[in-house]
């Protein structure tokens, strides 16, 4: 197998209108996405984000603290708005198209490097999480910068290299679990030529690898242990139901098609096979592709099928449909793919840019204006993310109207109480019930340790019996006639002497109804009820959420 280029060799820095290029269509996707964030209301973990930001302490469950603290620090730049919640979510998004190229260019020149940028940008699923805040976005730049670090330090352009590669690792930690997966990939790119086995022999990949994993696993297992073991509870044992389901693991797979889109994850699928075999003629540039492209997606499809169907993520392994678009840009330009197919190639590759511009479009179109979508008979793709406004605003008109002290306010899950608390601009007399929800995030500890459990609710209503009422909020997707929405649980009933059903919110788009929240005023405190014999948590709809 051929060696990677020496430092003399590497490629020289590519013209002035390459990188114009890819810096447009940087600067175009920050537009769309601009347009989706600046309109789209809050999406729950976004919710849960900006709660953890308001918080002083580092946490680790359910996810490390790097979405959290950036949507502090663009809380501190832009206020606590919308914007501020997602401007670093655009600017990470912004980044990854630009390392992509950059990426790409070193792996097999500026064409491909271009290409890639283009099918990357264009596809719905990176731009839906690069959109809105959640780790993912800043997980895919973290892995594309780790990769690219670590193929120039292999390819003997020296040792800070090596260095950025170890701080990188660190950073990824701290982004994401999944990053461990980087280490694997990383010992499978080396092995897969002479000169990466030459340099498994030699102690900088090694130093580099575990300096960035001691700068975060003595952090991670010191809080671990003064929380009961959260994070690692929730991700071994809380989410998995350790049942083996070949449904769950068919509808992990076939959302793929919708969010990376079907033509791209064809032509991703197939740049694997071709790098294989542009691998087996000595091409150590696509043994890279292989193993941080196809590892990770071929690692999640057996948690795929012992998931709970509510938590199963396309995004788990978008790390490696991201590199994979590289893979399929070299197919492409011709650099791996047979030569005899490079005609249907490139017509797989200008059909996959133009079938994911047309998804993402819709996506566009569904997230800044949901009565187009419906009206094409289309469910709304953002329906998570409507009505929290609304709400919002009917909460203060009841509070303006409630007669003595302001009441507390109760809502069914996590996901409802910081939507709500993020419009309102309140944390305080906030509180959720028990719910399944709760524990399906593995948020039980978390909302303890922040005051805002079942526990501190009864404890403060306790306290102040019997002169401090409740609003109860309950959130429903489906239709009214669904029998449980009229349902007020048996615990509220028996712990409070009044409870007043209030006129629902019922929220709209173009006729159409997308959500139901049930409201009912509670006064006079009589104690925490034990739950029933059939009752020993809210009843809670397994939705999408």
């Amino acid at each position: 197998m051929h060696a990677p280029r020496s430092q003399d060799e590497a490629p020289r820095t590519p013209p002035r209108r390459e990188w114009r290029i890819a810096l447009a269509i940087a600067v175009v996707s920050l537009a769309l996405r601009f347009l989706i964030a600046s309109h789209c209301d809050i999406f729950q973990d976004e919710a849960l984000y900006w709660w953890e930001a308001h918080e002083r302490g580092v946490n680790f469950c359910p996810h490390p603290p790097a979405a959290s603290l950036a949507v502090r620090g663009g809380l501190a730049l832009l206020g606590d708005n919308v914007l501020g919640l997602r401007v670093a979510s655009l600017a990470w998004g912004t980044a990854a198209i630009l390392v992509v190229f950059a990426l790409g260019r070193d792996l097999y020149g500026p064409r491909a490097g271009l290409w890639a940028a283009a099918l990357f940008a264009s596809c719905p699923l990176f731009m839906g999480v690069s959109t809105i805040t959640t780790p993912d976005s800043l997980l895919v730049l973290v892995w594309l910068l780790f990769m690219w670090a670590a193929w120039r330090a292999a390819s003997g352009t020296g040792w800070l290299w090596w260095a950025a590669a170890g701080a990188l690792v660190a950073a990824g930690f701290y982004t994401k679990y999944m990053m461990v997966l980087a280490l694997p990939c990383t010992f499978l790119a080396l092995l897969a030529s002479p000169r990466g086995r030459a340099l498994l022999r030699r102690p900088r990949p090694w130093l580099a690898l575990g300096l960035g994993s001691a700068l975060f696993v003595p952090v991670f297992l010191a809080w671990n242990a003064g929380n009961d073991w959260a994070a690692i509870r929730y991700h071994l044992s809380s989410r998995h139901h350790w049942e083996f389901a070949w449904g769950d693991a068919v509808r992990y797979v076939a959302a793929h098609a919708g969010a990376i889109s079907p033509l791209t994850l064809v032509g991703v699928l197939a740049g694997f096979v071709a790098a294989w075999r542009s691998w087996r003629r000595g091409d150590w540039s696509a043994a890279w592709v292989i193993a941080f492209g196809f590892l990770p997606i071929a690692f999640f499809l057996l948690p795929s099928a012992f998931t709970r169907r509510g938590l199963m993520r396309v995004q788990w392994d978008e790390v490696g449909y991201a590199v994979g678009t590289i893979g399929f840009a070299a197919a492409v330009v011709g650099r791996t793919g047979a030569a005899g197919a490079r005609r249907a190639w490139r017509r797989l590759g200008v059909g996959a840019l133009v079938m994911a511009c047309a998804v993402s479009g819709a996506l566009i179109i569904g997230s800044r204006w949901p009565r187009a979508a419906l009206g094409l008979g289309l469910r709304a793709p953002t329906r998570q993310t409507i009505g929290w406004r609304e709400l919002a605003q009917r909460v203060r008109e009841i509070r303006s109207s409630w007669q003595g002290e302001e009441p507390l306010i109760v809502a069914n899950s996590f996901s409802t109480l910081f939507c709500l608390a993020v419009h309102l601009h309140q944390r305080d007399g906030l509180y959720t019930l028990e719910s399944r929800a709760n524990v399906r995030y593995g948020l039980v500890e978390e909302l303890g340790v922040w005051r805002v459990d079942e526990e501190h609710l009864t404890q403060r209503l306790g306290r102040s019996a019997p002169t401090l009422g409740v609003l109860f909020i309950d959130e429903h997707f489906g239709t009214d006639s669904d029998p449980w929405h009229a349902r007020i649980p048996r615990r509220i009933r028996r712990s409070f002497a009044s409870v007043e059903r209030l006129e629902p919110l019922v929220i709209t788009r173009g006729g159409h109804m997308i959500k139901h929240f049930t409201l009912c005023a509670c006064r006079g405190w009589r104690g925490a009820a034990a739950p029933g014999p059939a009752e020993t948590r809210l009843p809670v709809a397994e939705d999408a959420r």
